[in-house]
């Protein structure tokens, strides 16, 4: 993506380069795994950086803040609101998923949401 920018007091136009992420992630659980993609926000939410910074540590060739980024989004738990799409492509149909929001568990509302499944399941 790229940005122009109107400077009024040497009366020019510049270009900046936004630099955004379009993110493959895999994701375990109990029930096996998966590919997931992740848009700019989500993905800058998963790592903990914007992709301009990202772009400008690989530049820079600060191999070590790129690696501790990706270090610190793994094995983490997290809840993933996903979108799913069937896509048919030379007769091959597939589903594709993409990460919609990501967000650390919180371990005391899933229970309680886990328990108020049990006792509606056990109310019938």
């Amino acid at each position: 993506m790229v940005d122009l920018y109107w400077h009024s007091l040497s009366l020019s136009l510049s270009v900046v380069l936004v630099v955004r992420y379009v993110l493959t992630i895999r994701v375990n659980d109990h029930s096996g795994s998966n590919w997931f993609s992740c848009f700019n926000d989500v993905a800058t939410e998963l790592l903990g950086c914007s992709a301009d910074t990202l772009a400008l540590w690989k530049e820079n060739k600060n191999e070590q803040a790129v690696e501790q980024a990706y270090n610190n989004a793994t094995f983490r738990q997290l809840k993933f609101r996903i979108r799913a799409k069937s896509e048919t492509y030379m007769d091959e149909s597939r589903v594709k998923y993409q990460v919609m929001s990501a967000a650390p568990l919180n371990f005391a509302d899933e229970s309680r949401s886990l328990i108020d499944a049990i006792r509606k399941y056990q109310a019938r």
